[in-house]
């Protein structure tokens, strides 16, 4: 997609109607997926830039807004990227140009004003509009916090590079996507609230393997809660995971894009419940 950095805000919206998709064709774990990533983008570059928790947050913020009005006008994941994309860049080129004049404070409000007008410009939104954002709204809202945590967490690890916690946020948002959907539609998203902040916590040699151990937790849950009067609770999963040998063999064969239900060990383990 190519865009002049034109100030006429007429032309900035003629760009956008150009790319509104007539119906939605985004999955729900793509839209979290895709959302996920421009938060990673938006933590990653902002931080490598100013070297900044709080302003990687601001950036995250902002970004975060801009991607569900982009996506709710136009029901075009790219667009939504692309303009997330260029806006991290042009939130960037301020501070720095800021700085370049050596202002003594910058104004977090006239950086929003102005990234605001250079990516979504005189933009109305329709109110009745029922988008995948809408219906997935808390889970939006659930995503960037717990990768906004995330990166707080990892950025205390000096030994660690920027391009590696890019890799962990990533694996983190493409493993789970379609699971925390699935957690959201079946109303448990209060229990990834609560354990997914404990298994992003741990420590750096294991953060893979407890993240697809989670999932395998998560898919159990999911897989059971539909099953009349053999619901998994919350209090028996541990023991499930720690005393079944199918879990260690379904983790060693596990693949970030696999649907793990159809795994022979993940029917073993469901088989002996």
């Amino acid at each position: 997609m190519n865009y002049s950095d034109s100030n006429d805000s007429s032309e900035l919206l003629d760009f956008i109607k150009k790319k509104i998709e007539l119906k939605e064709l985004t999955y729900a774990p793509q839209l979290i997926y895709f959302f996920g990533k421009s938060v990673k983008l938006a933590l990653i570059n902002t931080y490598k830039d100013q070297k900044d928790i709080n302003t990687s947050i601001y950036c995250v913020n902002i970004i975060s807004s801009i991607f569900r009005i982009i996506y709710n006008y136009s029901l075009n994941i790219k667009l939504s990227i692309f303009t997330c994309e260029r806006a991290i860049l042009l939130f960037n080129e301020y501070i720095n140009i800021s700085k370049s004049y050596n202002s003594e404070k910058i104004n977090i409000m006239d950086i929003k004003q102005f990234i605001i007008s250079k990516s979504i410009g005189p933009l109305v939104l329709k109110s009745e509009n029922n988008t995948l954002i809408h219906k997935y709204d808390s889970l939006l809202i659930l995503t960037k916090e717990i990768i906004s945590n995330f990166f707080a967490e990892l950025i205390k690890h000096d030994d660690i590079k920027l391009e590696d916690i890019s890799f962990y946020i990533e694996t983190f948002i493409r493993v789970l996507s379609p699971s925390l959907v699935e957690a959201h539609d079946k109303n448990i998203l209060n229990y990834i609230e609560k354990k997914l902040p404990e298994v992003l916590k741990t420590n750096i040699e294991s953060l893979l393997d407890n993240i697809n151990l989670f999932k395998i937790k998560l898919e159990l849950i999911l897989y059971t809660k539909g099953l009349g009067g053999k619901e998994f609770t919350y209090n028996n999963i541990d023991d499930i995971m720690d005393k079944n040998p199918n879990i260690n063999k379904l983790l060693e064969e596990i693949n970030e894009d696999e649907n793990i239900k159809d795994s022979k060990y993940f029917k073993n383990i469901i088989k002996n419940i």
